[in-house]
C-alpha cells in the first residue's frame, strides 16, 4: 500500500497464496453440505482460478525469477488441509479471513496493484468477482452465513482460535515473500 512493492514479489505472493486457496476451496466443496459450511461453499467467491490466471499473466517474456514455494506458503495450505480433514468447522475462520478480506479490501488493493505495476485487467482477476452481481449484498449474505453457523460453544471457540492462526499464517506468507525478494526489492 506504500507503493514499494516489486512485481516479482507480488507474483511470488500470489503463487504462495494459491495452495491455501486451493485447499480451502477443496475443503469447502468436500464439506459444503454440512450445516455450518453450507453458506460458505460458493464457487462465485473462489479465488484459485483467478489467482492461477493472474500468476500466468504476470509472467513476462523476459526471464522471470523462478517461483518458489516458500515454507510459509506450504504451511498455510497444509494447515487448511488438516482442518478440512480433522475439524471442518474451522474452515469458517479461513473463509472469513480470505474471502471477506478479498471482498472488502480487494477493490482497493486491485487499484493499487494495477497502478503500481501498470497491469492490464488480464492480471487482476484476483480482485474481480464477475459471478457476483451485487457485491454488497453478497458480502452481507456471506457474513450472515458465518454468523448463523450452527456451532457448539466449543466449536465457536475453535473458530476464533483458528481465525487468529489464519491471520498469522497470512502475515507469515507476506513476511516470507518480503524476505525472499529483499535483495531485488520489497513486496
Amino acid at each position: 500500500m506504500r507503493g514499494t512493492a516489486c512485481r516479482d514479489g507480488y507474483r511470488l505472493y500470489l503463487f504462495n497464496l494459491l495452495p491455501a486457496y486451493r485447499a480451502l476451496e477443496a475443503g469447502l466443496q468436500m464439506h459444503g453440505t454440512r450445516p455450518e459450511l453450507a453458506g460458505l461453499a460458493q464457487a462465485a467467491v473462489y479465488r484459485a482460478p483467478a489467482l492461477q490466471s493472474d500468476i500466468e499473466g504476470l509472467a513476462s517474456e523476459a526471464a522471470d525469477p523462478p517461483l518458489l514455494r516458500l515454507p510459509d506458503g506450504q504451511d498455510y495450505a497444509e494447515r487448511i488441509e488438516t482442518v478440512a480433514t480433522q475439524a471442518p468447522h474451522r474452515l469458517i475462520a479461513h473463509a472469513y479471513v480470505r474471502y471477506l478480506g478479498d471482498l472488502n479490501g480487494g477493490h482497493i488493493l486491485g487499484r493499487l496493484v494495477a497502478k503500481q505495476f501498470s497491469l492490464s485487467d488480464a492480471c487482476l482477476g484476483f480482485y474481480r468477482f464477475p459471478r457476483i452481481a451485487d457485491l454488497d449484498r453478497f458480502k452481507a449474505r456471506y457474513r450472515a452465513g458465518i454468523d448463523r453457523a450452527p456451532l457448539t460453544d466449543d466449536q465457536s471457540s475453535d473458530v476464533i482460535e483458528e481465525g487468529v492462526l489464519a491471520f498469522k499464517l497470512n502475515i507469515d506468507v507476506s513476511a516470507a515473500v518480503q524476505k525472499a525478494v529483499a535483495p531485488r526489492g520489497s513486496l
